[in-house]
């Protein structure tokens, strides 16, 4: 059979230069599988498996060089600087594993129980550390794509190449996944292999050591797989808010999300909570739509327990240095995985910086006519006292005026509120019950202006 060879000079750790050679091969077939049972067979059916996981993965990075980077440097739609951080090194990865593919079919070719892949995996092994470098870049490019997305032309780009017969119906981010997810599978393949090669056969020995070089690099490309998990999130929650808000930034950590109820001073509303090494986001969902609310620094915020009542439990603060939210869980479980996850990443950034115990807020008595309206209708009860944001108990200097003492209810128009900036912290202590059923509960589910009483998006 004829090939075309082609060499690749790479410097890999340690200053040392090696060739690769490149060879354009046809696909070969392994012989038919012995009995069932038997070790040899299932030593072919995993040496199969090994052969076509590695020709669709060379057909991936080919598809992720020649449909989206090449054109995309011809195109010249963004710079060649984003170029280098979306794609990193796959070019030179591609040339790595088209060479253990080629390696893999030729011994394919006329294979028999004697014969041997672990010599070839364990020469190509030091090259493997090359992935090391495109693990790192990884979280680099995914924010370049985040980033680059809001170039209309690179946005034009993708629409045209993206989710196509020629894409095999995937996006470029499925593409740019596809390094990081492959190390582990050479892992988990030559752990089966070894499994059913006996420790006699000659090739025991360098799929051994081969595995312990595989091992090595997958550790570093474990902790990216990791990250590209997190990456992954925090994109989908971007995608979700749009451009409304940036919410991919190079040291964001995902922490938790999930839908709590926020009481206001117009309404009670089911609303969605983003939880970050940094930040808590929020906002709503209205009819398929998503509607970016706020950012709260979590570095200068506090969390205050409030006591369960006959009809409110579940119930917490969000102190921040502007404004305090009151939110309530489903149950108690759900109510301690939140303020665990508050406080975790509220120590570890005090921890990184302690002069943020300094900036945060302390909860003061901020009486407002509508106050009267919102704990009329909800039963809820103002307190109006300080408290220290560091333990959460009453201030030495708290007052206890009644909190509508002598201050007139706020004028409404057509039975609702009026309009309120929420820019002072306040203090709710919940008395009495609200959820689904109550006239003040807004459901994401209902139509603006059918659901409640006061059903007014803020």
């Amino acid at each position: 059979m004829s090939q075309v060879r082609a060499s690749l000079e790479v410097t890999i750790e340690g200053g040392d230069t090696h060739i690769l050679s490149k060879r354009i091969a046809t696909p070969r077939k392994l012989t038919a599988p012995r009995a069932a049972g038997d070790s040899v067979n299932y030593r072919d059916e995993i040496l199969r498996e090994i052969v076509s996981t590695e020709r669709a993965y060379v057909d991936g990075l080919g598809i992720l060089i020649n449909h989206f980077l090449i054109p995309l440097r011809d195109e010249g739609c963004v710079t060649k600087e984003d170029i280098i951080h979306l794609f990193a090194n796959v070019e030179v990865l591609v040339k790595v594993n088209q060479e253990l593919l080629d390696g893999l079919e030729r011994r394919t070719e006329e294979w028999d129980p004697n014969s041997c892949i672990g010599d070839f995996f364990l020469r190509l092994a030091s090259f493997f550390k090359l992935y090391t470098v495109y693990c790192k870049n990884y979280e680099l490019a995914v924010q370049t794509m985040v980033r680059c997305k809001e170039n209309p032309h690179f946005a034009e780009f993708l629409q045209e190449r993206e989710f196509t017969p020629e894409a095999k119906g995937l996006d470029l981010g499925a593409f740019l996944i596809m390094p990081i997810q492959r190390i582990p599978r050479y892992v988990l393949l030559l752990k089966d292999f070894l499994k059913y090669t006996p420790k006699r056969h000659p090739d025991y020995a360098d799929i051994n050591k081969a595995l312990a070089e595989f091992q090595e690099v997958a550790v570093h490309v474990n902790d990216s797989m990791r990250r590209a998990d997190e990456i992954k999130t925090i994109v989908e929650i971007q995608y979700k808010f749009g451009s409304q808000h940036t919410i991919v930034t190079p040291t964001r950590r995902f922490v938790k999300q999930g839908k709590l109820v926020k009481i206001t001073s117009r309404f009670v509303k089911e609303t969605l909570f983003y939880l970050f090494n940094d930040v808590l986001i929020y906002g709503y969902e209205v009819m398929g739509s998503y509607i970016f609310k706020g950012e709260i620094p979590m570095g200068t915020t506090w969390v205050r327990d409030l006591p369960n009542t006959e009809l409110v439990r579940n119930s917490w603060q969000i102190v921040a240095t502007k404004k305090t939210y009151t939110v309530f869980a489903a149950d108690p479980d759900e109510k301690e995985g939140w303020m665990t996850a508050m406080n975790q990443v509220i120590d570890a950034l005090v921890a990184k910086n302690p002069s943020l115990l300094e900036q945060r807020a302390v909860i003061s008595m901020k009486t407002r006519g509508v106050m009267s309206w919102i704990s009329e209708s909800v039963g809820l009860t103002y307190a109006p006292k300080e408290f220290d944001p560091t333990y959460g108990t009453p201030h030495p200097s708290a007052r206890t005026t009644p909190y509508n003492s002598g201050l007139p209810t706020p004028a409404t128009q057509h039975g609702q509120p009026a309009e309120s900036d929420e820019s002072d912290p306040l203090l709710l202590m919940p008395s009495a019950g609200v959820g689904r059923g109550h006239p003040l509960f807004h459901s994401s589910a209902s139509p603006p202006g059918e659901c409640c009483t006061a059903c007014v998006l803020m």
